[in-house]
This record gives structure tokens, C-alpha cells and sequence, in this order.
């Protein structure tokens, strides 16, 4: 009796203990619960994918001189400008407006960068990343010109001190006005006035 006790104890404590060991098993296989996820958190940022049809190119003074005969029958208006140069920014939208509203069969728009200034161990090439960004943000869709020359070299080369500066070409290639701020004390040029020679010209 005592032994048939023993034996139905023992039985038991033995199905108890593979019990435990069978719910411990299955709380090691199951992967840990994820927290439910909060509808008022906001969703993650996705980047604005760059335009990659606005692209750069890397000309020196006679270069750009090609580049603007290479669109005559057209009005050509040339933006220099540079990153670094605030006025210049500000001042960019107006470009890419005129370029919208005329259209490039009418009218040729050209940026000459400025970036590029010569120093030691400085290239044209390690200012494309910066210079793209802008210009994809601005979606400037015409010619983009780095420098590759230094730009103190290019100032006296086109014959104006510092930028911004726009250039404006007529039909036949010939520079028809230049628009400058070389006097600091006169009021700066807009591109109202850069549109109201374009216009002229295309009268």
C-alpha cells in the first residue's frame, strides 16, 4: 500500500515537472509580444527624391563663350552667382521664373557658378554636391555651369567686380546689357529689370 503510495507520488511530481518544462519550452520559442503601434505618432520622413535631369558642367571663360554662341537666334540671359553669396540666392528664383514664362525656344538661361576661387588644393569638382542641391531645389531646367577657373580670374575676364551679376545677350550673340551691383551705394538690379530687357529684345 505504501509502495503503490509512493509510486502515484512519484508519477505525479515527474507529469508536474514535464508540465513546467514544456510551458518554459514555449515561452523561449515564442518571440517577444511588439508593442502595439501609437495611431498618433507621426509616420517617418521620406526624402524628396533630387531631380536628376538638372545637371552641372564644368566650363571656363571661352567655354561659357561657346556655350552662349551655341543658342543664338535666342535671347540669353546669364545669372554668375555663387552659394555663399546671399544676394545671389535671393535673387535666383527670378531665373528660373523667366525661363518658365518665355519658354527655351524664346529664351536661353545659363547660371555660371562661382564657387570655385583657386585656392590650394581646391578643385571645381567638390563644389558640384552643393551647388546640385540648389539648383535641384530651385528646379533650374537649363544650362548650369561650374567654373573651373578661379573666380577672381573670371571677374576681370567679364569685366564686373564681384557677384551677382546677370548678363544679357540679344538674338544675334551680342551682350545687350549688364546688370551689376558695382556701386553700393545705387539701389540693386531685380529681375524686373533683367525681364524688362528681355522683353525689349524680343519686341
Amino acid at each position: 500500500m505504501i509502495r503503490s503510495e509512493l509510486c502515484c507520488s512519484l508519477a505525479l511530481m515527474v507529469a508536474l515537472n514535464c508540465g513546467c518544462q514544456q510551458q518554459a519550452a514555449t515561452e523561449t520559442a515564442s518571440p517577444p509580444a511588439t508593442p502595439a503601434a501609437d495611431e498618433g505618432a507621426a509616420a517617418p520622413a521620406t526624402e524628396t527624391v533630387a531631380d536628376s535631369t538638372i545637371q552641372v558642367q564644368f566650363q571656363g571663360y571661352e567655354g561659357v563663350q561657346e556655350l552662349i554662341k551655341s543658342h543664338e537666334g535666342k535671347v540669353v540671359v546669364m545669372d554668375c552667382w555663387s552659394t555663399w553669396c546671399e544676394p545671389c540666392v535671393k535673387e535666383f528664383p527670378g531665373l528660373v521664373k523667366l525661363h518658365e514664362k518665355y519658354g527655351a525656344d524664346k529664351v536661353a538661361c545659363i547660371s555660371l557658378c562661382f564657387n570655385y576661387e583657386g585656392l590650394k588644393k581646391e578643385t571645381p569638382q567638390e563644389h558640384e554636391e552643393s551647388v546640385l542641391k540648389f539648383l535641384r531645389e530651385q528646379h533650374a531646367e537649363f544650362d548650369n555651369v561650374i567654373a573651373n577657373e578661379p573666380s577672381e580670374e573670371l571677374y576681370g575676364k567679364f569685366g564686373f567686380p564681384s557677384v551677382p551679376a546677370v548678363f544679357v545677350y540679344d538674338r544675334k550673340g551680342e551682350l545687350a546689357k549688364r546688370f551689376e551691383n558695382r556701386d553700393a551705394k545705387a539701389k540693386p538690379f531685380t529681375y524686373e529689370d533683367v525681364g524688362a530687357e528681355v522683353e525689349k529684345l524680343l519686341e
